[in-house]
């Protein structure tokens, strides 16, 4: 149970993590072409540029809260129903076995593909 959450905790992380890193590429790719712009343009595409370097930043701030946020809830949710999870089992062990293949086929057959 405790792996199963932290395999999905670690999915869900690493896919915010790849988000995060994107959000950065983004961001040093409108930093890189507002360098560039800066030494040809004039004064007002150089603060549009700058107007989206803040905006790109800002993005991914929101970006980085709103996923430390999802994870603190999902943590809190996971922790909340282990006991009432952990009782279910014990008293219909055998549905709880077939729940869990059904996942796991389900999981199998949407990665695989």
């Amino acid at each position: 149970m405790a792996a199963a959450k932290r395999k999905k905790t670690d999915s869900t992380e690493a896919r915010l993590d790849a988000l995060v890193a994107d959000l950065e590429a983004l961001q040093a790719d409108v930093k890189g072409l507002a360098k560039g712009a800066r030494a040809e343009a004039g004064d007002r595409i150089a603060d549009a540029l700058q107007a989206a370097e803040d905006r790109v930043a800002s993005a991914i701030a929101a970006a980085q809260d709103a996923a430390a946020e999802a994870v603190d809830h999902a943590e809190e949710w996971a922790t909340d129903n282990v006991e009432t999870l952990r009782e279910a089992v014990r008293e219909q062990p055998i549905k709880a076995v077939g729940i869990a293949a059904g996942m796991g086929l389900l999981f199998a057959i949407l990665f695989l593909r």
